[in-house]
């Protein structure tokens, strides 16, 4: 999947690679960052909203390790401005695209007990994230 920021189009990558920076960068354990993403626990509207910013930019990192290319040329600041502006219907591709991920070989929906996208998470083998443009 790919989303614009700055006017130029940036890949993101879900997976535990993704997860673990995610962990290192607010300083939580993995359990806490599933609960910010999905849900649970007990977390102010903020602290989700800085987590989305957070999990978005560690994807866009991961994307562009595991394509060999340079770090996006991106700040948190400007990853949670693009959360702030972008309209709900383009944010749920971005929540698909995670919920229809893989970890460890399997659907993040069903990893983590999520309600799978529609159709897609029963069609789709490998997340969009994966292809390179």
């Amino acid at each position: 999947m790919k989303i614009k920021i700055n006017g130029k189009d940036h890949g993101i990558h879900w997976g535990m690679p993704a997860l673990g920076d995610m962990c290192e960068a607010l300083d939580i354990s993995i359990e806490t960052c599933i609960e910010l993403i999905v849900g649970g626990g007990e977390h102010t509207p903020f602290k989700r909203a800085k987590a989305s910013a957070v999990a978005i930019l560690c994807a866009m990192n991961h994307y562009a390790r595991l394509n060999r290319l340079e770090a996006p040329d991106v700040t948190i600041y400007e990853v949670e401005n693009y959360c702030d502006i972008t309209p709900s219907e383009e944010f749920n591709k971005i929540r698909e695209d995670f919920s229809n991920s893989m970890i460890n070989g399997r659907l993040v929906s069903e990893v983590l007990g999520l309600t799978p996208a529609p159709i897609q998470a029963q069609v789709k083998k490998k997340s969009q994230s994966t292809k390179k443009s």
